[in-house]
């Protein structure tokens, strides 16, 4: 298949998924839902006050109605209703372009992988991920999740082509820390990736080629992670649920625990369906790189 052709497959891709993610943005889902609005109404505050709904000014951490959210989202809605206004399809259309920006990576990680025989299967995995339910539902909800995600595959993209040129270390690293700030899942998700990830990976990591650029990913992190050091002993940080400042010091750690330990068995069932597909016969799978 050419490159051309390949290049036309995914821009058809691409034009579907965009429609289904825009088409009526502004009134389907119904209504503004509950963390939409809250989001919104913080950015607008930053945008006029500097402030959030709390008077705390360019906050780390986002008070909303019951939690904490990080404040990545909302300080990205602010250029956007600056711009373009305030109804809810501003707000929701960030989460469509990232929903539309992460097929594309999707596409190239699952290339890079060499996992399909046929470049039709390809394809096909990429329209499916595109359509998914998850995907669709996120895409079309002025929410955090969606870029949180997009922020998170693309590191793991250069992460892994890292294997061939280590300075794209750098680049995962900035995108995995810039995850962080968000969502609340990415700060369990990427130290619990990172670890695997070293772990898994060893051998092909801590080259000798590749200390410096390990060095200098590394503090890439120390320096974008900074902010979240400043309230990494608040129960905000480590917790969404805002009710845990109400318990003890016992109840929070069993609860960072059950959160982190959920995480990581999310992360052994990918693993081991990784390793149970390469045992398929047939023309969709070849083996995969781990």
């Amino acid at each position: 298949m050419t490159r051309k052709f390949s290049a036309l497959i995914l821009l058809l891709i691409l034009t579907f998924a965009g429609f289904v993610y825009f088409y009526r943005l502004n009134s389907i889902p119904n209504g503004f839902y509950v963390d939409e609005a809250t989001i919104a109404y913080n950015a607008i505050s930053i945008l006029q006050t500097g402030k959030d709904i709390f008077a705390q000014q360019y906050p780390i951490l986002f008070r909303l109605l019951g939690s904490y959210t990080p404040p990545l989202f909302i300080y990205l809605s602010v250029p956007f209703i600056t711009f373009f206004g305030m109804e809810p399809f501003i707000f929701r259309s960030i989460s469509a372009i990232s929903a539309l920006v992460s097929i594309v990576f999707f596409f190239f990680l699952i290339k890079k992988l060499n996992i399909f025989k046929s470049s039709i299967t390809l394809f096909f995995a990429t329209f499916f991920y595109a359509i998914s339910p998850w995907l669709v539902f996120n895409a079309r909800l002025g929410y955090e999740v969606t870029l949180a995600y997009l922020l998170f595959n693309i590191g793991i993209y250069f992460v892994y082509i890292a294997f061939k040129n280590p300075k794209n270390l750098i680049w995962g690293s900035i995108f995995l820390s810039l995850s962080t700030y968000a969502a609340h899942t990415q700060r369990y998700l990427v130290p619990i990736f990172l670890t695997f990830y070293f772990l898994v990976f060893r051998k092909l990591v801590f080259q000798k080629r590749n200390l410096r650029f390990l060095k200098l990913s590394f503090l890439v992190i120390i320096l974008l992670q900074i902010p979240n050091f400043l309230v990494l002993n608040t129960p905000a940080f480590w917790v969404k649920n805002e009710r845990l400042t109400e318990q003890n010091s016992s109840q929070v750690v069993s609860s960072i625990i059950n959160q982190t330990f959920t995480y990581i068995s999310r992360l052994y069932q990918v693993l081991l369906i990784k390793r149970l597909l390469t045992f398929l016969p047939g023309i969709f799978f070849t083996s995969f790189p781990i």
